[in-house]
């Protein structure tokens, strides 16, 4: 009887565990989504700068963001949040990443806002400067002078911060989006 009573237990507890760590595991990949996460991101990106006596400080605000956004963490060895400038080169490189194509495509740019919406941690990187811009959940809008209808993004602009936005389209980061490549998490 005892002996039952332990496997019973043992099992229970095996069940639980396996549980757990999925949950765990599915919620550093899910994302959050709170458009709320973003804005409060940018205010302390931008008193980051107001207050910065180096004008190359406070890198590490998109990382972070896209931390809160999406909960997935982008840090570097020493386990802190990436400069935005070393973004692309780790995300090019990553395992967990697959490239969605150039943001000068229409399809591109759709499948990129269908990711964000589902929760797909998605961004959109220049490979001329290195900046990124964090697609959000939201509804596409047409640009006129690009012809395309665009995703919903964040964007911490480190020399312009005080340009920096939370939902408006990608066009109001770059006017040239063929050297933009757009990432989604697997």
């Amino acid at each position: 009887m005892l002996k039952n009573i332990v496997c019973i237990i043992s099992v229970a507890l095996l069940v639980v565990s396996c549980g757990n760590d999925s949950a765990s595991k599915e919620s550093a990949t899910v994302a959050a989504l709170e458009v709320e996460d973003l804005e409060q991101s940018l205010i302390e990106f931008i008193d980051c700068k107001n207050t910065a006596t180096e004008s190359h400080t406070c890198k590490e605000y998109i990382a972070l963001a896209i931390s809160k956004y999406y909960g997935y963490d982008l840090k570097g060895a020493d386990d802190s949040f990436l400069p935005y400038d070393e973004i692309l080169s780790k995300v090019s490189k990553s395992d967990d990443w697959t490239e969605v194509g150039f943001a000068n495509d229409q399809a591109v740019l759709t499948k990129a806002q269908e990711n964000a919406n589902s929760g797909i941690g998605t961004i959109a990187l220049s490979l001329k400067s290195n900046s990124v811009a964090i697609v959000i959940k939201g509804e596409l809008t047409h640009s006129n002078s690009l012809s395309l209808d665009c995703p919903s993004v964040a964007v911490f602009r480190p020399r312009k911060f005080n340009k920096s936005f939370v939902g408006k389209g990608i066009n109001y980061a770059w006017s040239d989006l063929s050297k933009v490549k757009i990432y989604s998490l697997k």
